[in-house]
């Protein structure tokens, strides 16, 4: 039988089971971290309910289309209302609301001024 002279190093049972504890606790922690974070963060839905509303805002400053209209897209409704402005004539107040289900997504309320004809 031959003798080993050196030793040979090694982690032991008990040390990889303190490592392996250790990544399962960091695994736990940060799982809980990501769930509450996107439980609390802006959904999907509202996502989209902003970049709707934005886009029908771009697109009736643009096209200065300034009446009322109710469209639906990708579930969502998107009412649009131009209300007037009791200090003025000239000025309207655009209000374009995306809902589902009765519920507001996202409200935009901009003050805008009609151009002369």
């Amino acid at each position: 039988m031959v003798k080993l002279s050196d030793k040979i190093k090694a982690f032991s049972i008990i040390e990889s089971m303190v490592s392996m504890v250790i990544v399962v606790i960091v695994f736990s922690l940060s799982s809980m971290v990501i769930a509450n974070v996107t439980k609390t963060g802006i959904s999907k839905e509202k996502q989209d309910a902003y970049i709707l509303v934005k886009s029908m805002r771009n697109e009736t400053l643009k096209n200065e289309r300034f009446i009322d209209e109710t469209i639906e897209v990708k579930g969502l409704l998107i009412e649009k209302t131009i209300l007037d402005y009791n200090r003025s004539e000239q000025l309207r107040v655009l209000l374009i609301k995306a809902l589902k289900n009765e519920e507001i997504l996202y409200i935009s309320k901009e003050i805008i001024t009609l151009k002369e004809v």
